[in-house]
């Protein structure tokens, strides 16, 4: 299993995490007589010096999914070379009309779309519609972007869940249910 590359927790972190489950220890336990509350607390506390290797092995080995690529981002790029080919195509032609005035070489023909030179088209073309499409990739890629934070978030959270339920939460939940073993014992040998 991987680890991360986080420092070490300073004291002020770890005094925040016991204080934290104490806290939690001292509210599942305020209705317990104070054996049993202190036994919770026990119990809360028993492995918390293993919480951090816990909680930075289940961090490190989480799969964050940060190696796929969203599949539009192909298009995309497809799409971003066909507007920078055609873009460099009509400059090119431009020059090369350009050029061929300049050495009073007879002017070939030159194809027209609605009225408008094809080179000039195809330059100005694919300049605006690759800056339009960097500006709608930007879009999608912030979207893109805090829907995979979202995911990568929970993965986390549920991989810290899992940890704080094994360290924390089982062993709390083991002394409540041994107190509740002692009170039906106790209500049963009272009958």
């Amino acid at each position: 299993v991987s680890r991360t590359a986080l420092p070490e927790p300073t004291r002020v972190q770890r005094a925040r995490v016991d204080t934290e489950v104490r806290a939690l220890a001292d509210d599942v336990g305020a209705s317990l007589t104070p054996p049993w509350a202190s036994a919770v607390r026990r119990a809360s506390t028993a492995r918390l010096d293993d919480l951090g290797d816990g909680l930075d092995r289940a961090i490190g080995a989480t799969d964050l999914n940060v190696d796929k690529i969203p599949a539009w981002t192909r298009a995309v790029r497809v799409f971003q070379w066909v507007f920078i080919i055609a873009a460099l195509v009509g400059l090119g032609w431009l020059l090369l009309l350009m050029l061929g005035s300049y050495a009073n070489l007879p002017a070939p023909p030159t194809p027209d779309v609605a009225g408008w030179p094809l080179p000039l088209l195809l330059l100005t073309g694919g300049v605006a519609c690759g800056v339009l499409l960097a500006g709608g990739g930007r879009v999608l890629g912030a979207g893109a972007a805090r829907s995979r934070a979202r995911d990568a978030q929970r993965r986390l959270l549920g991989a810290i869940g899992q940890v704080s339920q094994e360290l924390v939460l089982a062993p709390v939940e083991e002394e409540l249910a041994a107190y509740r073993q002692v009170r039906i014992g106790l209500l049963a040998s009272l009958r």
